[in-house]
């Protein structure tokens, strides 16, 4: 056979005999990689031609190796076979390239000849008698095949369908999911920071903070930026060397109210020259003013600030992050949202970066956690006033309703029991066994006859079933049955205030010692 007069081969890498590319399509390629590497004006200084396969399309050079690999696995890209013009044949004259018209075709037909299998036979499946199931699945080959329009090269009928579909049907797999927070932002030479993921929303207010939560807010993006991390220890190894024998709270102390103005006197000294440049951008600090918004959708939740939530019927200002040394349910800090902040880093390298600001709870005076792993704050007890700023990556949600232990007809106290608001996400994963606990349970229902012997999985041996102590139902009306059941229900609800009270009345021992 003639590989380069006849190139029909081009177009029959699979075969229903072959596994993988035939063994004429991989003869082929052999021909056309010699005839490619055959003119020296095809082949770069790397020795490297252009790959025609269909998702290259002579866009990328590859070394002879990884072009045959691409052929093989991807083809030639469609209508290759009728030029050659890239790998050193003259075009005709007059000739007009349809590659650039053709290089979004979506080969539907081999999409669906791959679902098949290799052992497929078109002609063979032809023949012979077909089912419903059969003859849909045979249309999709044929539509997979036939042009959009008589003439057109770019989109088969199945394929124009696809897109079209995937354009106008919304569904489970293409729909934004709910409290989308838009991912990480590219960040083309910035620092970590000004990628985070997450999206507020909600008609911006310019305010202006004041000199100290400026300096706190700042400070603190500093001190959670990883390339920063070097400049800090450099900081800490400075403060030792200067104040001998000085404590690690010390240092976090001194850190947290001087590192701030430290890194900027190292970028606008002599030594800024050797800091990097998107380094500089954030050590300069951020602009005087600055946009206060009331929500930010963040790790699959929805916060608001307390304010724009009062009245509303939900609570979505509870914020809780986790500490360094977190393995129990006190070692965490609690706080309500006040406002969700702008701050804008002018320069090449700046950008935009969310904080929120939170009024935070007392975590080791004002929180207790009782025998049942339930916590409860003091929402009347404040604390870390001077470092009210927190990354919204670093939070989750929760909201805050009076503890399950208190009793009716007392007023409301100041401790408010802690709820974790489950994430929000386009997969939920569901716990069967979490949902099995919480279904109401039944009791099983079984017809006998007398001396009736029925055999129980998990034993060899047959049991007599004593007809008088099985519970049978059929003289009782369902009405009957259904409130059976409440009764029953409500009885352990009973049985649970009072299991509340018992806790109540051990908080209240504690706080009145």
């Amino acid at each position: 056979m003639n590989f380069y007069s006849d190139r029909t081969w081009m177009a029959r890498r699979k075969s229903s005999t072959e596994i993988g590319a035939t063994s004429e399509f991989r003869a082929g390629c052999q021909v056309f990689l010699e005839y490619a590497y055959n003119h020296p004006e095809c082949v770069n200084d790397k020795n490297q031609i252009r790959c025609p396969c269909w998702k290259c399309k002579n866009n990328n050079y590859m070394d002879r190796d990884m072009v045959n690999y691409h052929l093989l696995v991807n083809g030639f890209m469609r209508n290759y076979e009728e030029c050659w013009w890239a790998h050193g044949k003259k075009r005709d004259v007059g000739y007009t390239s349809k590659i650039s018209s053709n290089s979004n075709t979506h080969r539907m037909d081999e999409m669906v000849h791959d679902i098949a299998g290799s052992n497929f036979d078109w002609e063979e499946a032809r023949e012979q008698p077909m089912n419903f199931d059969a003859k849909a699945f045979l249309k999709l080959l044929e539509e997979g095949r036939e042009p959009f329009w008589h003439g057109c090269i770019k989109h088969t009928k199945l394929s124009a369908v696809a897109t079209l579909l995937n354009i106008k049907v919304l569904t489970k797999a293409n729909r934004v999911p709910r409290n989308d927070d838009g991912g990480n932002v590219e960040l083309n030479g910035r620092l970590s920071v000004f990628g985070l993921a997450g999206r507020a929303y909600g008609k911006g207010k310019r305010i202006f903070l004041s000199e100290k939560d400026l300096h706190a807010a700042h400070n603190y993006i500093l001190l959670n930026c990883e390339e920063i991390d070097e400049f800090v220890r450099l900081y800490d190894d400075e403060l030792k060397v200067k104040h001998p024998g000085i404590s690690d709270k010390d240092i976090q102390i001194n850190c947290a109210k001087e590192f701030a103005r430290w890194i900027k006197d190292k970028v606008t000294l002599a030594e800024g020259s050797t800091i990097p440049a998107n380094v500089q951008t954030l050590a300069l600090g951020p602009d005087m003013d600055q946009v206060s918004r009331n929500g930010y959708k963040v790790n699959g939740y929805e916060f608001h600030t307390k304010a724009y939530g009062h009245g509303k019927r939900t609570t979505n200002s509870g914020v809780c992050v986790l500490g360094d040394c977190y393995n129990e349910l006190s070692h965490a800090f609690y706080g309500e949202l006040e406002e969700i902040i702008e701050l804008s880093y002018k320069g090449t390298y700046g950008g935009y970066i969310n904080l929120f600001k939170c009024r935070w709870f007392d975590s080791e005076k004002g929180i207790r956690v009782d025998k049942h792993g339930i916590v409860d704050i003091d929402v009347n007890r404040s604390a870390y006033s001077n470092d009210p700023f927190v990354l919204p990556t670093q939070t989750k949600q929760v909201y805050f309703t009076p503890s399950p232990g208190r009793k009716r007809d007392r007023p409301p106290s100041d401790w408010q029991a802690v709820i974790h608001t489950p994430a929000r996400r386009r997969e939920e994963v569901v716990n069967g066994e979490f949902y099995q606990e919480e279904m109401l349970q039944r009791p099983a229902v079984i017809n006998v006859d007398d001396n009736e012997v029925i055999e129980l999985d998990g034993g060899d041996e047959p049991h007599e079933i004593d007809p008088e102590s099985i519970l049978v139902l059929d003289d009782i009306d369902i009405e009957e049955e259904e409130e059976l059941l409440i009764d029953t229900d409500s009885e352990s609800e009973s049985q649970g205030d009072d299991g509340y009270e018992s806790i109540e009345d051990d908080s209240d021992s504690e706080t009145d010692t």
